[in-house]
């Protein structure tokens, strides 16, 4: 200011005030402040120049003249500044004007730092020579040097002659900082939009060159930048070498690197050791605010100095960046070439960990009108995230030249946000991918690793590992068009655990075969070739199918027929299920993976009936269908088709389906042929028109049979509901099994069959199981508990409640030893009275007088349990009782009785049917009672000291054999009879039990056949025969003894009386077996058996005393008369005649009565008989005891006075009769003696005499009797 009349008080402003200040009130227009130059050779050494200020060219403009030869070396420019407010013609500051001369420009060594200009270059403005141009550029330091237009230098060199301009930079470091630019908006102000467009435009770039040769090595460049770092045009040599590029920000999208050559010349690019690294945009700072207050200075006299503040205006940040912020497609590294003659040669490129979110053209984006080669060995992209298409995006007009080769590269971990081929986006190129490892990308749409559009011809990928993977689309590679990976272009290499979110994880491609998938699954297949046409064919190994409920093994594939495939049901285990639930054609490529891209594919479905071991032909197929693709599953959906098959065709005949499928307009088809068979006609189908059709239920028409040709009908009667397949029964009916149209009425009990949808065990009420609910559960097969039924109603009780049954049990088992003891004590003493009259008088006589004084319990016993057992047989006529009648069969078949009570330990103790189980306990019952029987007397006469009579032994089997029969030959015939329930057959003594069986034959062979032999025949025809030899050796006591329980109750001519009396039962047996069903024919047949029987017994009379023949016909006709009324009740009852029931079931109870009646009342007088003069005795003694002459003592002797004289009286009669009947035995026996010389007519006399006088004796007897 020494030079000025005015002072400034520097601690008062600082150096941009002051400046500001020195600028308004000295207009400075100073150019060339360090030099005004002009000169054919120029040198500059260790010069240094700064905090300049000037309009333009601040420190040097220089006009060469002749060779042109410039020199800096040593050059220090710092801090050089214009008016950056306002808008000027401005340049660098260094302004070189050579276009009369030659251009030899050489800058060593030189720093270059805080140097601002805004729309010029802020170094150097260089216009070029015509002639030719060697630009050498060395060691240099470009620090936070800004401006809005090409920072650095702007080359435009002629194209007349390329190779006369030559440019050399070597060892650069450039770095603009953002506290620099923030400092340098400060001064512009906010920027224009014109300037905003200038910016954005293609013609700015920190370094541009053009028309020349160009070699650029060991660059380093940092910093936040507003246009890209190196841009070069028609560059016809190109040598960049070790060139890196670390934390690169920038303002906008934009390449930081560009390469254009439009000329048709020959070209050579050289890339090697390109580092870029954290490159990433600039994150604008919303809340920087810079307040750039304008002050006006002026002179006002002299020395005096006053300013005028004005208001201050504030900007944004942001909002300057925002401005420049204008999209644009952009890359890192973007060559772009029309020549024919261009060699790109790229290598040893690393690209990492860059954030490049407006690269829309991939990092390394080369575009080839026409190019002979391009190379690129030894790249490496790292943890990159890029917008579009990836680290190398690959574009070409044609595929015309030879291969582009990419070799030894890694691609690693990089990120496409909308990318296609995170490592290489190539179209229309031809490319060899050598050596190279893809691995862990990911692109948000297609081709994770490679996105290739070209033949396949044109693609060879080799020794290369490409996995691990993603995209949406084809997580390895994407090919479009018609471009295949197959074994000529994919060699040694590796394509695997790539993943696509859509489809094809590996590889799309276009489609090289057809696949079908059923369910999800895809099925295997085989390539077949036929008629020179190469086709997929379904492969199936034998496979498990189910037809009509049947498993069997097929080769083909089954299908419906006449029916739509994806609405056909299959209907299996009472469930009804869709067995197509998918049934459809996909396209795959060559890796096997399913391509989704198929909107612009059909296909055409046809068949035809085929032969077997007959050869393929594509020829006489019918269409039936074109299918378009389902664009929500991507696949062509079958299951919409229905074939037409006789599911009954022979065996040698089978469907075969072709499918062939293109895209429109093309003639080229993929194929895919399936060899098919038909479904058998199900439950709820018929067979009609060749093929199965559905009985429709909403009319009323179902089928639950196989083969069916026709529909059955709903029965209101029997169902509730109906399906097409299934039948809801109502309660009281049964059906077998989900396959069976024959429904029955549960006639038992129909409470026992609740009804429903079910079939078989669980229509029944808990407990029951078996045709018609009539068994129980004994083995927890429902899983309700085990079960045991009473034997009367056939109800089941839980085994739970088994404890009154084990009491039954014991009284039936007391009973049973009881009925032994009293029958063999009456055997016992028949035969010693009947051995006693024997030895003294003669056989007639001695009759006489057995059957006046024989013991009749067990008669009478035998009798009642006889016909006991013939009354039971009302209890099968499923009548219902409110009282029990339990005891009868208690009592009269007590070992069977005893089996069935046992049910509940007999089911857990062994794996063997209760059925059978049943005879083979009832069998241990008889001989454990014959055991204790036998030990138990032995023992007593042991301890009474009286040999023991081996007649007990045969007599206690012929009264457990006899008691026990009807039970054991019922049990035996129920295994050998059937019975048909909804058209099956089922034992008859266990409706769980299907008759016929292997092992149900076994045990008829092995079990009960011997059984029945035994003993319904052997041993009773073996009895017959016994006493029919023997007949007249009955009256020994030797063998009277041992079988007099058969015939002691008969007369002589009807020893054989017990047979027809065990004929009897064997035929009621019979018809309760055979005629269980049948209520009413097995009453009218049971009523024929018992009048049959009564005729012949009251002809035959065979009972010794006529009591005993009135007796026996006198309950036969009770018994008859309860079968008749039972029968009565069963009618009313089906009738639901509730009052007549109870009514008729009083008569039953006062039946059974009437028959038990005098059985107890006979057996009771001889009890009385036997044993009333020792108990009025011992009463007589305690009264005496007691009082004397009470009356009761002397009545009490009165009776026992009578009683003794009748006794008396009895004594002396049948003394006199046994004396009467001795001297007439020892007169015969005496008149034999003396007459044996005498005639024939003298001993014809005798015997007449003989026989008058047995007429006395026999009339004696009767009025004695």
């Amino acid at each position: 200011m020494s030079y000025y009349d005015f002072s400034i008080d520097i601690d008062e402003y600082d150096q941009d005030q002051i400046n500001l200040i020195i600028q308004q009130i000295f207009k400075i227009k100073s150019k060339g402040g360090g030099g005004l130059i002009s000169a054919s050779s120029f040198s500059c050494f260790n010069c240094s120049f700064e905090d300049i200020i000037g309009l333009k060219s601040s420190v040097f403009e220089i006009k060469t003249q002749g060779d042109g030869n410039i020199s800096f070396i040593n050059l220090t420019i710092k801090s050089l500044e214009y008016d950056l407010s306002q808008i000027v013609d401005s340049t660098g500051c260094i302004t070189i004007y050579s276009s009369n001369s030659l251009l030899n420009l050489q800058i060593y060594n030189a720093v270059f730092q805080n140097i601002f200009n805004r729309m010029a270059p802020s170094i150097f403005t260089i216009i070029p020579s015509l002639q030719k141009n060697q630009v050498r550029i060395e060691d240099i330091q470009i620090i936070n040097t800004i401006s809005l237009k090409n920072p650095i230098i702007n080359l435009q060199f002629s194209s007349y002659d390329i190779n006369l301009n030559t440019v050399i930079i070597r060892n650069i470091k450039i770095s603009q900082y953002e506290d620099i630019w923030i400092k340098y908006f400060d001064k512009t102000g906010m920027i224009s939009q014109s300037e905003i467009q200038d910016l954005t435009g293609t013609s700015n770039a920190m370094i541009q060159l053009s028309n020349c040769k160009v070699v650029i090595q060991n660059i380093l460049i940092q910093g936040l930048y507003a246009c890209p770092l190196i841009k070069l045009i028609n560059v016809q040599y190109l040598f960049i070498s070790y060139f890196q590029a670390i934390e690169i920000q920038t303002f906008y999208g934009f390449s930081l690197l560009e390469l254009k050559l439009n000329l048709q010349i020959k070209q050579s690019i050289y890339f090697e050791f390109v580092y870029i690294y954290h490159f990433k945009p600039y994150i604008v700072r919303d809340a920087s605010i810079f307040y750039n207050p304008k002050i006006n200075y002026m002179i006002s006299g002299c020395g005096q100095v006053e300013n005028i503040q004005q208001n201050p205006q504030i900007y944004y940040f942001n909002d300057l960046i925002n401005l420049m912020q204008t999209w644009q497609l952009s890359s890192i590294i973007e060559i772009q070439t029309d020549s024919n003659q261009t060699v790109i040669y790229l290598q040893n490129i690393l690209l990492q960990d860059n954030l490049c979110q407006d690269c829309s053209n991939g990092l390394l984006f080369l575009k080839m009108i026409n190019h002979s080669t391009l190379i690129i060995r030894d790249l490496i992209c790292n943890e990159n995230s890029i917008q579009k298409y990836g680290c190398i995006n690959i574009w070409k007009s044609n595929g015309k030249d030879q291969y582009s080769i990419i070799s030894n590269s890694i691609f690693f971990h990089n990120n496409g946000s909308t990318g296609t081929g995170v490592a290489l986006y190539s179209s229309n190129m031809q490319m060899k991918i050598n050596q190279c490892k893809i691995l862990k990308n990911r692109a948000s749409f297609q081709g994770g690793g490679l996105y290739l559009d070209m033949k396949n011809t044109n693609l060879m990928i080799k020794e290369s590992t490409i996995i691990y993977n993603q995209a949406l689309e084809g997580g390895g590679i994407f090919m479009l068009n018609n471009g295949n990976i197959n074994q000529n272009n994919f060699i040694q290499s590796f394509l695997h655990f790539n993943l696509a979110d859509y489809f094809a994880n590996n590889l799309v491609e276009f489609p090289t075969h057809l696949s079908l998938v059923i369910n999800s699954q895809e099925m295997q297949s085989e390539e077949l070739r036929i008629n020179n046409i190469t086709l997929r064919s379904l492969k199936l190994k034998p496979y498990i199918i189910i037809e009509q409920g049947i498993k069997k093994i097929s080769s083909y594939l089954m299908v419906p027929s006449n029916q739509v495939v994806k609405d056909y049901q299959f209907f299996s285990s009472g469930k009804q299920k869709y067995i197509f639930k998918e049934f459809s054609i996909s396209i795959k490529n060559s890796r096997n993976e399913f391509l989704f891209n198929i909107q612009q594919y059909s296909c055409q479905i046809s068949y035809k009936t085929a032969q077997l071991n007959q050869q393929y032909q594509l020829k006489d197929f019918k269409r039936i269908s074109t299918l378009q693709a389902d664009i929500r599953y991507n696949n062509f959906d079958l299951g919409t088709i229905s074939f037409h098959f006789n599911p009954y065709q022979e065996e040698n005949e089978y469907l075969l389906i072709l499918i062939s499928c293109s895209q429109q307009n093309s003639t080229e088809y993929l194929h895919y042929l399936i060899k098919a068979r038909s479904y058998k006609c199900q439950l709820g189908e018929f067979y009609a028109d060749e093929g199965c059709q559905i009985c429709e239920s909403i009319y009323g028409f179902y089928s639950v049979t196989y083969n069916a040709t026709k529909c059955s009908v709903f029965d209101k009667t029997k169902f509730a509901n109906i399906t097409s397949h299934a039948i809801q029964l109502l309660v009281g009916y049964w059906r077998p099994n989900l396959y069976s149209d024959y429904t029955e009425f549960c006639f038992k009990n129909f409470e026992f069959c609740r009804g429903g949808w079910q079939v078989g065990n669980e229509l029944c009420s808990i407990g029951h199981i078996g045709g018609l609910c009539e068994e129980c559960d004994n083995h927890n097969i429902r899983g309700q508990g085990q079960f045991f039924k009473n034997q009367q109603d056939s109800i089941c009780y839980g085994c739970s409640d088994t404890a009154n049954y084990i009491v039954s049990f014991i009284f039936a088992s007391l009973w049973a030893l009881i009925s032994i003891i009293i029958t063999l004590r009456s055997i016992q003493k028949s035969n010693q009275l009947f051995t006693t009259l024997k030895l003294k008088l003669k056989p007639k006589y001695s009759k006489i007088l057995f059957k006046l004084d024989q013991d009749l319990e067990s008669i009478f016993i035998k009798i009642l349990l006889n016909y006991l057992w013939i009354f039971s047989v009302i209890f099968t006529f499923n009548l219902k009782f409110s009282l029990s009648f339990s005891n009868i069969d208690q009592f009269s078949n007590t070992s069977q009785f005893m089996a069935f009570s046992l049910d509940c330990y007999l089911s857990g103790a062994s794996q063997i049917e209760l059925l059978y189980l049943r005879i083979i306990t009832t069998l241990g019952i008889l001989l454990i009672q014959f055991i204790i029987i036998t030990v138990g007397l032995k023992v007593y006469q042991l301890f009474i000291k009286q040999k023991f009579d081996k007649s007990i032994i045969s007599n206690t089997l012929l009264y457990l054999y006899v008691s026990n029969y009807a039970g054991l030959i019922k049990q035996f015939c129920s295994i050998l009879s059937k019975r048909i329930i909804s058209n099956n057959q089922y034992i008859q003594g266990d409706l769980t039990l299907i008759f016929g069986s292997q092992n149900h034959y076994q045990w008829i062979y092995y079990f009960a056949i011997p059984g029945l032999g035994i003993f319904g025949c052997c041993i009773p025809f073996s009895l017959f025969f016994l006493m029919l030899i023997n007949k007249k050796k009955l009256e020994y006591i030797k063998l009277r003894r041992h079988i007099c329980y058969l015939f002691n109750e008969y007369n002589e001519q009807s020893y054989f009386w017990e047979q027809i009396k065990l004929s009897k039962k064997t035929v009621i047996i019979l018809i309760m077996t055979y005629f269980e069903s049948n209520i009413l024919l097995k009453a009218s047949l049971l009523g024929l058996v018992l009048l049959v029987y009564q005729l012949l017994a009251g002809k035959q009379q065979p009972y010794i005393i006529s009591s005993l023949n009135k007796l026996d016909l006198q309950t036969g006709q009770i018994c008859s008369i309860a079968i008749f009324v039972a029968t009565t009740k069963y009618v009313s009852e089906k009738e639901i005649e509730n009052s007549y029931s109870e009514i008729l079931q009083v008569v039953i109870m006062l039946l059974c009565l009437r028959l038990c009646y005098p059985f107890f009342l006979d057996i009771f007088r001889v009890y009385i008989k036997k044993y009333q003069v020792k108990i009025i005795t011992f009463l007589f003694n305690i009264q005496k005891f007691i009082n004397p002459n009470s009356r009761m003592a002397n009545y009490l002797d009165n009776i026992l006075k009578k009683w003794r004289l009748k006794e008396n009286r009895l004594r002396t009669n049948f003394s006199i009769l046994k004396l009467h009947l001795l001297t007439i035995s020892k007169a015969q026996i005496k008149n034999q003696k003396s007459h044996l010389t005498i005639t024939e007519n003298q001993n014809i006399l005798s015997s007449g005499r003989h026989k008058q006088q047995e007429t006395v004796s026999n009339n004696f007897l009767l009025q004695l009797e």
